[in-house]
């Protein structure tokens, strides 16, 4: 296993502001990040598209693409204590998927829709307290079904985000207290999208970026209660992205790597308040990541995975794992 500090960045950045009504100059911030590869690949070879969650001390992977599924979907659970060492934990016990989500919430692992192998979108809802078994809560929830959305957890509730069935030209927001009864918040919250990141921050729900058949989002929207949305920025200091993770971290969000119009991003864009953002690069290098995994896990950010190459291509599915540490 490669485990080393890769890179020490200590850059000195401009921060921008995306608030239009102030274009004085902000002053620069002074970084230091630690970017750490932990190992190249390890017991589950390259992977993708796998929803990923910390869950009980370990890091859980559920579902997605990787060494052993021959280039279909998966339905593997894998574990691991330490984030580089994985062992297989169960497979088969709901359908192979990509596009879902994995959620802690009330003691429990929740995994919830995705796209099957025949490429239908899928709407059940799963839960397991061990990572091992798994029940179905419901086949038939009152989203219908849901796949490229994001799950966030807040105000002791679970709310869905997905492109409103009802419409199919905006996104629609559910809550549920239990996984089995889903109330929908508002069924046109704002324009419709997918592969988009949600985070809580700061006491409210944030959705970032996402991309919708031709178009693709560099747009931030913010909710206090999940049923009323407004938009933080029309135009955000990161570019335009899917594919992309956002985590937080010291007391930050992270936003890093993605699509973008002009193919694969290897960029990290944080804020502390969401509205003003910094960047720096390359993460680590000059390649693009998408479709990975994100978690703020031991005191760093950990990258999983995902699909790396040049801006244009070509990508290939990798297992590398990697941290993220924002040093003193």
């Amino acid at each position: 296993m490669k485990n080393h500090i890769a890179l020490i960045l200590l850059i000195t950045l401009s921060l921008y502001s995306c608030d239009t009504d102030d274009d004085s100059a902000l002053p620069a911030e002074t970084v230091i990040v630690a970017i750490t590869d932990q190992t190249e690949e390890d017991q589950m070879g390259a992977f993708a598209e796998n929803a990923m969650a910390v869950f009980n001390g370990s890091v859980w992977s559920v579902g997605g693409y990787n060494a052993y599924s021959g280039g279909n979907r998966s339905s593997d659970v894998w574990r691991s204590n330490n984030g580089v060492n994985w062992i297989s934990v169960t497979s088969n016990q709901f359908a192979a998927r990509s596009g879902h989500t994995l959620t802690v919430y009330d003691n429990k692992l929740w995994l919830i829709g995705g796209v099957d192998t025949s490429g239908s979108y899928l709407g059940d809802v799963w839960s397991s307290t061990d990572g091992e078994n798994w029940t179905l809560v419901t086949s038939t929830p009152g989203f219908l079904d849901s796949a490229y959305h994001e799950v966030v957890v807040f105000d002791n509730k679970m709310f869905l985000i997905k492109i409103s069935n009802s419409t199919g030209d905006n996104v629609s927001v559910w809550s549920s207290t239990d996984g089995l009864t889903w109330l929908e918040e508002n069924n046109a919250a704002f324009a419709a999208r997918e592969k988009f990141e949600a985070v809580v921050f700061n006491g409210a729900i944030y959705v970032l970026g996402g991309k919708n058949i031709g178009t693709i989002y560099d747009e931030i929207w913010r909710s206090t209660d999940g049923s009323t949305w407004t938009e933080v920025s029309t135009t955000a200091a990161f570019t335009a992205r899917h594919s992309h993770t956002a985590t937080v971290y010291n007391d930050k969000v992270w936003i890093g790597g993605g699509f973008g119009t002009s193919g694969a991003l290897g960029d990290l864009w944080y804020s502390s308040n969401m509205v003003n953002w910094t960047r720096y690069e390359p993460l680590p290098a000059d390649r693009g990541l998408f479709d990975h995994a994100a978690l703020n896990y031991s005191g760093e950010i950990w990258i999983f995975g995902g699909y790396e190459g040049l801006p244009a291509g070509p990508y290939e599915m990798t297992g590398k794992i990697r941290s993220i540490e924002e040093l003193p």
